[in-house]
């Protein structure tokens, strides 16, 4: 007897342990074993994407491949294999977002100027105004 009604199929929970199961074995290679796959998968489908990393049967993660060498992008420099797609919004995220917050620090300040009760959210990274009106001018006749 169930406590609990099943959400999914037996067959796709047996599957998907299956693919836990062979990712937490994928965690004990070198570095150069993880590499050597890429290569494989390179060779057989061409070109390299987080999606055909996730498909490939016995493949680490692309989150562990994240992890060991830093950016997917890394790891595939690292067997010479160069994207076609342009990526460079990636490549400019950390500047974009030092930028941002940069400039929520110096609106934050100029509004606590004015006697704003402020906050900078460094979890969300938002910046928390308890209460702003946003006016426009009256239109001169």
């Amino acid at each position: 007897m169930q406590a609990i009604e099943s959400i999914i199929s037996p067959e796709l929970f047996a599957k998907a342990r299956a693919i836990i199961d062979t990712r937490k074995r994928t965690k004990g290679l070198s570095n150069e074993e993880m590499l050597k796959r890429l290569r494989i998968f390179l060779k057989k489908k061409g070109r390299l994407s987080r999606d055909i990393i996730s498909d490939a049967p016995g493949a680490p993660s692309a989150g562990l491949y994240r992890f060991r060498f830093g950016s997917l992008r890394k790891a595939y420099r690292l067997i010479g294999y160069v994207s076609t797609r342009d990526c460079e919004y990636i490549d400019s995220r950390d500047d974009r977002h030092t930028m941002i917050e940069e400039h929520a620090v110096k609106l934050g300040a100029a509004l606590a100027a004015f006697g704003e009760d402020v906050r900078l959210n460094q979890v969300h990274r938002t910046l928390e105004v308890r209460s702003l009106v946003v006016s426009r001018s009256p239109q001169h006749s």
